[in-house]
């Protein structure tokens, strides 16, 4: 498929982010990749919102920049992103539900539809976790795509921490212990005597 450049410069941009996100410890991958889904997601633009995407483009390249040092070792995640992926993967859930003809295999005229995005599911009930994907989520993937989603998947990505679960909470949405200090630096900053 022939793309033009400021398709071809949003996944590049992209793909760096999760290559970037999978070179962090393995506890805090979710973190940095929910961060730049929410990133790249929010705000919603259309593709012909082209100085709105370049500016995006500009953002994210800065933020990627800064949060590609090996120092940085953990990302704090607000309550608007966690809030933000547990719509996405209650939509998901909701579409995947309503419609059984989903599932069904794609003909020769009809392409299959898979999420561009890994979303996982908890069974609070079972304690298991499944990956909502092929032909339940919309958008098409590339074979490339399925590759970074299948290693998200493998390293447990998106999937809910008992630990962090309280009540009156969506199940989606992981959340901070109270009294877990959300600073990387713990109070003082490198090399500046702590000020």
């Amino acid at each position: 498929m022939a793309r033009s450049g400021l398709q071809q410069d949003v996944i590049n941009m992209y793909r760096q982010g999760v290559r970037n996100a999978m070179s962090k410890p393995r506890e805090a991958r979710p973190a940095f990749l929910l961060h730049m889904r929410y990133n790249f997601r929010n705000p919603a633009l259309g593709p012909r919102d082209f100085s709105a995407i370049e500016h995006q483009l500009r953002r994210m390249s800065r933020t990627l920049e800064m949060l590609s040092e090996p120092s940085v070792t953990r990302l704090a995640v607000s309550d608007d992103m966690h809030h933000w992926w547990a719509g996405e993967v209650s939509a998901v859930q909701s579409q995947a539900s309503s419609s059984p003809s989903a599932s069904a295999e794609p003909g020769p005229s009809r392409p299959a539809v898979v999420s561009a995005t890994p979303q996982s599911t908890r069974d609070a009930s079972q304690g298991t976790s499944r990956v909502v994907g092929a032909a339940e989520g919309p958008g098409l993937q590339t074979d490339q795509a399925a590759d970074v989603i299948a290693q998200g998947s493998r390293a447990g990505l998106g999937q809910d921490r008992e630990p962090h679960h309280r009540a009156g909470h969506e199940p989606g949405c992981v959340r901070k212990e109270e009294n877990e200090d959300r600073d990387q630096w713990h109070g003082t900053l490198p090399g500046h005597g702590g000020t």
